[in-house]
């Protein structure tokens, strides 16, 4: 919140044109979000979805006979597009059926599924009977069932957001990595003063004994380097016009190492990045270098 505040809030149109225009494509965060959750799932977490499906199977959830109607692997694609769709880094519903505020967020996210895969349909609402339709009338035996499938699900929402979002989209979103933070999020950018102080007087009264911090051991970037970047969101076309004049001059290096591939050299995103970290941590005048180049360049 405090990164956020110190963030002008009204660069972010300038910002999102000019991160557009140099990487020739528009992104969408939130689908840049669900694709490397995705990715994780199926490049990193495969052996956990199999076991999340086997066990559906096993609690006997469904009968057989409706289970064999589905279109083969549905129900386990369906299973992984609610683990990647799931908004937060979990819900924590401890019985079944659950809270009319859980319920509409888990069925918000059965609706999403149907909208981008109608092919799971049949698969997705045999998840939403299992999870919100059954329990209303269900005894404490297949509720008990349910609730473990249910909760086996939000032990991995968890871990999927923190590999496909902390780990990989904070590294390659890089509109702005001063909001490329852990508690932070690549969708801001910024916070009037306002907004802040009613976002704090929330906190006083909702969670007053909560802990604050402005850095954790999970910050990729210290406050100090943060505080700089915040300034570029001030300066907008300096720092757009400073990026140019440095992709003009180093244009060469990166058109020599090209004819190298063992020098491979660093693609626009990459470079803009690196553009960005300079300007947040370059020593400041009579500060010790500390071998920074040799830093950086490792």
């Amino acid at each position: 919140m405090v990164n956020n505040l110190f963030t002008r809030t009204g660069s972010q149109a300038d910002f999102t044109r000019f991160y557009t225009k140099l990487l020739g494509e528009k992104i969408c965060v939130r689908q840049e979000v669900r694709d490397k959750k995705a990715y994780i799932l199926s490049e990193h977490m495969q052996g956990e979805l199999t076991n999340l499906h086997q066990l559906f199977l096993d609690l006997n959830l469904v009968a057989a006979a409706v289970l064999d109607g589905l279109p083969p692997d549905s129900l386990k694609d369906a299973i992984g597009e609610f683990l990647t769709r799931c908004p937060v880094y979990r819900y924590y519903g401890n019985s079944l059926p659950l809270t009319d505020e859980e319920t509409t967020a888990v069925r918000g996210i059965f609706n999403q599924i149907r909208q981008a895969k109608p092919d799971l349909n049949p698969a997705t609402d045999q998840l939403e009977n299992v999870l919100l339709v059954q329990p209303l009338t269900a005894g404490a035996d297949y509720n008990g069932r349910a609730l473990r499938f249910y909760q086996r699900c939000m032990q991995f929402t968890g871990p999927l957001m923190a590999k496909g979002v902390e780990d990989t989209l904070m590294y390659v979103y890089n509109r702005f990595i001063g909001h490329d933070e852990v508690g932070d999020s690549p969708e801001y950018f910024g916070l009037t003063t306002g907004q802040f102080h009613q976002k704090m007087m929330d906190r006083q009264t909702r969670w007053p004994l909560a802990l604050n911090a402005t850095s954790t051991h999970d910050t990729k970037r210290g406050e100090d380097v943060r505080s700089r970047l915040n300034v570029l969101t001030e300066l907008t076309g300096e720092w757009t016009e400073a990026v140019l004049a440095w992709q003009q001059l180093n244009r060469p290096a990166a058109d020599e190492t090209g004819e190298q591939p063992e020098r491979e050299a660093p693609d626009r995103n990459d470079e803009y990045f690196i553009y960005q970290t300079l300007i947040g941590s370059y020593p400041m005048p009579g500060q010790d270098e500390d071998d920074f180049p040799s830093r950086l360049a490792a």
